[in-house]
């Protein structure tokens, strides 16, 4: 009976210890790191990519398709319990023909997901169609990826 008390207690203690470091924050485990996935041929750039606490995005993309494309719109929807949503029209890419390799950005879009504080995590579906002409085919494509990271 003596050694259950004294391992029971212990257990006990490593529970309360360890519930106070969840509740401080310590074991997080990237919570608030900002991370994309889903993007194969047009990369979104984290580190100059997200939303601001109103929901207005600032995305920065490379286009790794190989070769040159021009973008068509998109969409963006919001994950969370917001579910908000917002169309891309193409006028809305700079630039709107990106050669391979290239950077291009979203701008001039209004809030299109839920508002939160700086910190709060937010989790957006982005969907970006493109063209590519290769000779004299055009094809058209579609990149779906999710951006989820902390409201700056």
């Amino acid at each position: 009976m003596e050694y259950l008390m004294t391992y029971g207690w212990a257990i006990i203690v490593v529970i309360v210890v360890g519930l106070t470091l969840w509740r401080l924050g310590y074991l997080n485990m990237g919570a608030n790191s900002l991370t994309s996935t889903g993007f194969t041929k047009l990369k979104v750039v984290t580190a100059q990519s997200g939303f601001s606490s109103d929901g207005t995005p600032k995305l920065v993309f490379l286009n790794g398709a190989g070769s040159s494309i021009e973008i068509s719109g998109g969409s963006i929807k919001d994950l969370g319990p917001a579910k908000l949503s917002c169309a891309l029209a193409s006028d809305l890419f700079v630039p709107k023909a990106v050669e391979g390799g290239k950077y291009f950005k979203v701008s001039g879009v209004p809030p299109c997901i839920g508002a939160g504080k700086p910190g709060d995590v937010y989790n957006a579906r982005i969907m970006i169609n493109y063209r590519v002409q290769v000779g004299y085919a055009v094809s058209s494509h579609t990149e779906t990826g999710t951006l989820r990271g902390p409201y700056e």
